[in-house]
C-alpha cells in the first residue's frame, strides 16, 4: 500500500517527525518556527509577531507548516487515520502531484480561515486539509 501511496505516506512521516520534534507541541522553541505566526513567552503571557512582519522577513512556510503540527497522540492518531484513508484515495485516483497540491492549497485556506476568524494563536493540525479533502473526494466521487 506504501508503493500504491508515497505521497500520504511522506505527509503522514512529517507529521510524525514534527510531534516528536515538538513533543507534541511542549516544545514552544521549536513550535514556534512552525506556527502560523511567530511568538514570544513572556511570562504567563504569549507575544505573537504580526503575519505581515512574519511574512515580509521571508518566513512564507508558516503559510502551510501548520497542517504538520499536532498537539496530542489522539490529535495526530485521529488525522493520521483520515488522512491516511482520504489521501490514498486521491493519490491512487489522481495521482502524487494531485494530492500533494490539493493539501497545500486546503492548509493555505484552512490556516488563513483560523487566523482571520480566530486571531493570532496557537493552532495546527490536519483538520483543514481533511475537511477540503472530504469535500474533494465527495465532489469527484473518488
Amino acid at each position: 500500500q506504501l508503493k500504491a501511496s508515497p505521497a500520504t505516506a511522506v505527509i503522514l512521516l512529517i507529521c510524525i517527525i514534527v510531534a516528536v520534534i515538538t513533543q507534541l507541541g511542549d516544545n514552544l522553541s521549536t513550535l514556534s518556527a512552525l506556527t502560523f505566526v511567530g511568538f514570544n513567552i513572556h511570562g504567563q503571557y504569549v507575544e505573537f509577531t504580526p503575519l505581515s512582519e512574519s511574512l515580509a522577513s521571508g518566513q512564507w512556510w508558516r503559510l502551510i507548516t501548520p497542517m504538520f503540527i499536532h498537539f496530542g497522540v489522539l490529535h495526530i492518531a485521529m488525522n493520521g487515520m483520515w488522512f491516511w484513508e482520504l489521501g490514498r484515495r486521491v493519490e491512487i485516483r489522481q495521482g502524487s502531484i494531485n494530492l500533494v497540491g490539493l493539501s497545500l492549497l486546503f492548509s493555505l485556506v484552512s490556516n488563513f480561515a483560523q487566523y482571520l476568524f480566530g486571531g493570532p494563536s496557537l493552532f495546527g493540525g490536519l483538520s483543514g486539509v481533511l475537511y477540503g479533502l472530504l469535500g474533494h473526494v465527495w465532489i469527484y466521487q473518488v
